[in-house]
Parts: C-alpha cells; structure tokens; sequence
C-alpha cells in the first residue's frame, strides 16, 4: 500500500514537471517572437525615419523651384535631383513626385508638391509569424505656406535696390520685419532705416545718425516668394473702358482697362473702385493730385494688348493725392493678399505714390521703382513691399510698414506643411 501510494506521488511529481517544461517552451516561443518583432519593427522605423527625411528633402528641393515660378517639369526635376543627392537613401525604393498634390488638404494646389516613397523591406525574424516583409511609406508636401518674416525686399541684384534719402521705419530691432536687399542698402540726407533687422547682398550704407537694427551684410540672395504671380490671360477691350477718364467723383467696376486710367487734368478728383480685380493693359494710372480709394481691390499693371512692352506706363500720384487701397480678403480671389502688382515681364518704370493714405496689402513690382514721391508726407504700407528697387524723392519721405505674418498681407515662405 505505502508503495503503490509512493508510485502515485512519483507519478504526480514528474507529470508535474513535463507540464512546466511545456509551459516554458510555450513562453519561449512566445518571448522569441516578441524579440523578433521588436527587432524587425526597430528595422523598419529605422527605414521609416531615413525615408521621410529623404521625401521632405526632396519636396523643399520641389517647392524651391515653385517659388521660382519654374515649369512643372522642372519642379519635378529638382524635387527628384534633391533626393538623388541624399545618395539613393533608399535603394529599391519607389519615388513619386505629385505636381500639384494628388492627396490630402492641398490637392489640387499648384502652390505645393508632394512626394510619396514606398519599400518592402524582409524581416529578419518576422518569418517566425508568418510576416516575411514590411512595408514602409512616407510622404511629405511643401509650399508656400508659413508667413515670411521678410516684409521690404529690394530684388534688384546690381547698385542699391533700397536707396532712399527719407525714411523707412518697419519696426523696432528685433520685431518680426526684417529689411532686405538682394544687392546694397543706402540710407542718405540724415533718413533713417529701422526693422526687426536689416540685411543686404551686398554693402550697408546707413548715414549719421544710424539705427540700432542688426545690420547682416554679405547674406546670400533670396528668392522671391512670389514668383509664381502672373497677370490674367487677356482678353479684349470692353470699349467702354478704353482709355478710361475720371472726371469728379466716378464709381469705377472692375474689369480690363486698356490704355489705363488718366486723372484729367487738374484737382479734386475721386475714383471710388468697387471690390474686384482692375486690369490695366497699358497707360497705367495718371493719378495726379488726386484720390483713389477701394476696399477688397487688387490693381494688376500689365503691359498693353498683345502684350505690348511699349504700351506701359507706372502708376503716377504726385504731392497732395490720397490713396487708400485695401486687398481682397477671400480665399477664392487668386490675388488674395495682393493691393498693387506689375508683373516681372512688364518693363523697368518708376511708380511714384505720394505720401498720405494706406496700402493694406503687399505691394509687389519685381521688375521696377517704387518711390515715394511726397517731400513731407509718410505713406503707411499694412502688409509688405517687394520691388525692383525701394526709394524717395526728398529727404522728408517716410514709409511706414507695418507687418503682421499671420495677415491676408503676409507673405509666405517655402515651408514643410504635411
């Protein structure tokens, strides 16, 4: 009896112990196959973060050449070479450069590219449970999006594209408007230059009685953000509005003024514009000592029809005018943002404003002057002034800028949105 009893417990005993050593081999299959997953997913995040970095690489590299108002395919082209660069970070990946967008908020949006890298990578131990393969996708899109701290910009590359014997007070050192040159800054007569800071291409030459403002000279040109404007496809004539005269106070719609708007002689004159886009083929606006004022208003000064050079002519206010002009606020209005704009292909011309009134909006004239005209009088500009070259007639002149990057008016500069 005490053997059979002892035989029962050996028994008990060993069948307790094959059921521990069931057990542990369970959990070890268990533990290897954690240990293999957490190495293969550590793999492929590794792979993961090397993509992504090359796929936001590749659309700054895009979204460079969109800012420049280049083709598509060239846009194309610089997004693929900026990958390329990286040295294949990826090697066997698929690379695809969408031109505008295909996917996401900016689908569509020919402001912004995106760039999309696909990979299956082998697992090392994911064979174990029955993954053999990962897949790996990044994606990245950019544009013109956050604000641009730049709110003067002289284009021109050759002498001073910003020369004023005035002033220009863009705010305290240190605030977000900073004054930029892509060649010299020349300050003379006793004028004053103030920003947030205050770089030039080339030299800096700030008279007596100078500014605290960081002064950068040396910096590396800087592309122009807007680039990518570009005046309506023409269309023809409305003969109502051909060679348009104002005489006392008119109404003006919008529209294609050919030969432009000419203030008749004299003063005391007023043209109230209703909201829209005006269209100037040629002849500019003769402005005189006169007013201008509209509210949701973008004025496009283009060269004459058959977009004829010779046909151009400035905008020209003298001492004494009014203009108050404010941008269309609408994200609908493709000039959103935008109070004046003469685009690049139009000829070299000085536009002279007087100093009384407001520009609420970016005025953009890439390829020409825009000079206050006004020997006492400060012109306050809401938004941001991008020329050709930025100057005033007499020492008495004063711009006033007042930025804000998150307004309509801000400019906006090449950013990774998504």
């Amino acid at each position: 009896m005490r053997f059979s009893r002892q035989l029962v417990n050996t028994y008990r005993t060993g069948n307790r112990r094959g059921a521990m050593l069931v057990l542990v081999g369970v959990s070890m299959v268990a533990l290897l196959g954690l240990v293999a997953l957490s190495a293969d997913i550590g793999a492929g995040n590794r792979v993961r973060r090397i993509s992504q970095t090359a796929v936001d690489a590749a659309a700054l590299g895009g979204g460079n050449e969109i800012m420049r108002s280049s083709s598509s395919a060239a846009v194309v082209a610089a997004a693929v070479a900026a990958y390329n660069k990286a040295g294949n970070p990826v090697p066997g990946a698929v690379l695809s450069v969408h031109y505008p967008p295909l996917t996401g908020t900016y689908a569509g949006n020919n402001r912004f590219i995106e760039v999309t890298l696909a990979r299956t990578i082998p697992t090392m131990f994911g064979g174990i449970l029955g993954r053999d393969s990962l897949a790996v996708f990044a994606r990245g899109v950019a544009g013109a999006a956050a604000g641009s701290q730049v709110c003067v910009l002289g284009l021109s590359n050759s002498g001073s594209a910003i020369d004023i014997k005035g002033d220009i007070d863009a705010g305290s050192p240190g605030s977000g408007c900073s004054v930029v040159s892509n060649s010299g800054i020349e300050v003379k007569n006793g004028g004053k230059l103030t920003g947030g800071s205050i770089s030039a291409v080339g030299g800096i030459s700030i008279g007596p009685p100078g500014s605290s403002t960081p002064e950068y000279p040396g910096i590396p040109p800087v592309p122009d953000p807007l680039a990518y404007l570009t005046a309506p496809a023409e269309t023809s004539c409305p003969p109502a509005l051909t060679n348009f005269k104002v005489s006392g106070t008119m109404n003006l719609s919008p529209g294609v003024y050919c030969g432009g708007i000419d203030f008749q002689g004299g003063n005391g004159k007023k043209a109230i514009l209703a909201a829209g886009t005006y269209i100037l083929r040629g002849g500019g606006i003769k402005g005189g000592k006169n007013e201008l004022e509209g509210t949701n208003v973008t004025i496009i000064n283009t060269n004459g029809p058959g977009n004829d050079p010779t046909k151009f002519a400035p905008f020209e206010f003298e001492q004494n005018c009014l203009v108050n002009l404010t941008a269309p606020t609408s994200n609908l209005d493709p000039y959103r943002g935008i109070v004046l704009f003469a685009p690049v292909n139009t000829p070299f011309a000085v536009n002279t404003f007087c100093g009384v009134g407001d520009l609420t909006g970016t005025v953009y004239m890439p390829s020409q002057e825009f000079m206050l005209a006004n020997g006492n009088g400060k012109l306050t500009i809401i938004g941001s002034l991008y020329a050709g070259t930025i100057t005033t007639e007499n020492a008495g002149g004063k711009y006033e800028i007042i930025s804000d990057m998150t307004s309509i008016a801000a400019v906006k500069r090449l950013s990774l949105v998504q």
